[in-house]
């Protein structure tokens, strides 16, 4: 079994957070403008209010609250059978984030280390999701210390039948801003983490929480009300917030690396899907070898709004269309976010995907994919001109042949 690795400022991070000075004054002071801009048309709107807090028009997770935003994981073991669903939840920008769900097959009766790690990578497994999700460079700890990770979540107690089921808050990670954990990997170890307090080395790095049983990259989900004015206050909102992640971003204009495995239906890796963005200002380029995709022929490539694989290609919603327009081709003036066209499969099923895309982003933002999903379509994308009663929505591409969540990715390593 490899063992963990040193953690290390994370991929993806804006390097003012790495110190806890000057990006946290700049967060917080867009986070205070945000709420009282908020706030403002709430109170405006207070005939809305009542609706917002007392009911379950957010949607989510069954049972919670009305948050702010949601995100999810579907966990699974590549050499274990431990398997399940995280969902996480966050009522304010500078609120706690609450982690609700179930994990199965654990052994019974057990205390397993609980983390969040810096890459949302699943190309060799949970091996390649890095190491602890740590921006700062701290020493490892618990989830109610002062130095700790921000991915250290501690333990997770499963009962005799090997379930654990989860209902916890922390407050040091987050949904949104520049700590936002979407696009990382939510990861459970075979052992338990000491949570520092061991006495070798590895204690304060890993907390000696031993192999990776199973993983799962946090992707985006269903988040709040789906009409009215409502619905304009929650996208203001995280409007505003990411918006904020990409101001500091901007500053430092440093590269990201993004990966999404997708998989067919029944589980079989078609291929890896290499993105890269040198700045926000560049476009993303997107590189794939697939194999597998069946018939010769082009087939529907777009970004859809949700990295939600619970319910497999399914639950990820439709395209990413963050400007509500009408579904187009790569080239278009009106077109989803989402459309990234078509990749053209051979006679023998393979496909090379090289393309650049300026309508998508890696750097958050409005126009950001990290932690949404690509989805490979059976059909070929009529790119809105086929006539057809769904060409402007989807371009009649047919069903989904296979998706995967884009998660941040480490930067390849150095030519020797």
């Amino acid at each position: 079994m490899k063992s963990e690795e040193e953690s290390r400022p994370a991929s993806g991070t804006p390097y003012e957070t790495r110190g806890r000075g000057s990006a946290f004054g700049k967060v917080k002071t867009l986070a205070t403008l945000g709420i009282f801009v908020l706030s403002g048309f709430l109170g405006y709107h207070a005939g809305n209010l009542s609706r917002i807090v007392s009911s379950d028009y957010f949607g989510g997770p069954p049972g919670t609250p009305g948050r702010l935003a949601y995100a999810v994981a579907y966990v699974k073991g590549p050499n274990s059978n431990v398997t399940g669903v995280v969902h996480f939840s966050q009522s304010s920008p500078t609120g706690p984030v609450f982690i609700t769900g179930e994990l199965k097959n654990l052994d019974p009766n057990a205390e397993r280390g609980f983390h969040i790690h810096e890459y949302g990578d699943i190309t060799d497994g949970c091996m390649s999701s890095g190491s602890h999700y740590n921006p700062f460079g701290t020493t490892h700890g618990g989830p109610k210390d002062l130095k700790r990770h921000v991915g250290d979540l501690g333990n997770i107690r499963s009962d005799a039948y090997g379930v654990a089921k989860l209902d916890f808050s922390d407050s040091v990670i987050g949904l949104l801003g520049p700590l936002s954990i979407i696009g990382r990997t939510v990861l459970v170890h075979t052992g338990t983490d000491d949570l520092g307090r061991g006495s070798n080395e590895d204690s304060l790095k890993t907390g000696n929480a031993g192999g990776r049983a199973a993983c799962g990259i946090i992707g985006t989900t269903l988040s709040f009300i789906m009409f009215g004015k409502v619905k304009f206050v929650a996208a203001f909102a995280l409007l505003a917030f990411s918006s904020a992640s990409a101001k500091l971003t901007c500053e430092v204009k440093k590269d990201v690396y993004a990966k999404a495995v997708l998989k067919d239906a029944n589980g079989t890796t078609i291929g890896v899907v290499n993105l890269y963005q040198a700045s926000n200002l560049d476009p993303v380029k997107i590189t794939a070898d697939l194999k597998g995709l069946g018939a010769e022929g082009k087939k529907g490539f777009h970004v859809h709004e949700f990295g939600d694989l619970s319910n497999g290609c399914a639950s990820a919603g439709g395209h990413f269309n963050p400007y509500s327009k009408q579904h187009g081709g790569p080239d278009a003036t009106e077109r989803h976010a989402g459309d990234l066209g078509n990749i053209v499969a051979a006679a023998d099923g393979t496909s090379k995907v090289n393309v650049e895309d300026k309508h998508i982003s890696l750097h958050g933002g409005k126009t950001g994919i990290i932690g949404r999903a690509i989805v490979l379509h059976a059909g070929e994308d009529d790119l809105g001109k086929g006539g057809q009663s769904d060409s402007l929505t989807t371009g009649h591409a047919g069903a989904r042949l296979a998706c995967g969540v884009i998660g941040y990715a480490a930067p390849p390593a150095p030519a020797a």
